[in-house]
């Protein structure tokens, strides 16, 4: 099988391991953990770099999966307070999970059963069965909910890579892979503030209050505030993401 580097590779590993990569840089300069000097690295360490920076993404990108679910509750919240007993399962629900329930008021209920309709058609899936799986109420126990949402994960996966064959993809790469790069950069700024409280304690214990002391003070709440403006991207390029490919779905199914 063949593989060509695309633009979730770039926004989802390689841009956020390369930024990991400055600030342990930006330590060891501050403390002189391992000496380096730029003069020594040349065209074969610079592409030694991109390659760690690239391996460090995927762990980066491995990390925020099992993260994900401690910063996603925004997702019920569009969808409408109905499915708010859903929370209680403690489930990892995504918007492309969500968006069909019947009881998710993101969709009206024609361009809901448009999609519906075309996933039957698409998958020869029954349109009673589709309409079973979607239909998630307070009367249904939490194993029927988890079997569900493994259900619904499975149909979502099928339509993602329904227009992956039918190439018709750019917007939606191009969300996931933003997607991609502010969950991953969540994590370099948690690592950004240990590393500006590491260098700010430290001249402060050595009583080195230069220009770069007070720089590092600023940096501090500025990448907190980033917390906050990351999360709400994650959301916003996830819930973009969800959307194309039921839009992208029922555009290749309409036109075939």
């Amino acid at each position: 099988m063949q593989y060509s580097f695309n633009i979730y590779d770039f926004f989802g590993y390689l841009l956020p391991g390369t930024v990991i990569i400055i600030l342990f840089m930006l330590l060891n300069h501050e403390i002189q953990i391992y000496p380096i000097s730029a003069e020594y690295l040349g065209i074969g360490g610079a592409i030694v770099l991109i390659l760690l920076a690239y391996i460090i993404g995927h762990f980066l990108h491995s990390f925020n999966v099992f993260m994900e679910k401690k910063y996603n509750n925004s997702y019920f919240e569009m969808c409408g307070p109905s499915i708010a007993f859903i929370k209680a399962t403690k489930k990892q629900w995504r918007y492309s999970e969500l968006f069909l329930l019947d009881n998710c008021n993101k969709y009206s209920i024609t361009y809901k059963n448009s999609i519906k309709e075309a996933i039957s058609n698409i998958f020869n899936i029954s349109e009673s069965k589709i309409n079973l799986i979607y239909h998630i109420d307070e009367k249904n126990t939490k194993d029927e909910i988890d079997i569900k949402h493994k259900q619904i994960t499975e149909i979502f996966n099928l339509c993602y890579t329904y227009i992956i064959q039918k190439n018709n993809i750019k917007l939606t790469e191009l969300f996931n892979g933003l997607y991609a790069l502010y969950r991953n950069l969540l994590i370099c700024i948690y690592v950004a503030i240990i590393i500006f409280l590491s260098i700010i304690i430290k001249d402060f214990i050595n009583c080195n209050f230069s220009p770069k002391f007070y720089i590092f003070c600023l940096f501090l709440p500025i990448s907190i505030f980033f917390i906050w403006v990351f999360k709400k991207q994650v959301n916003h390029y996830n819930y973009l993401f969800a959307d194309s490919v039921y839009w992208n779905l029922l555009v290749s199914y309409k036109v075939k």
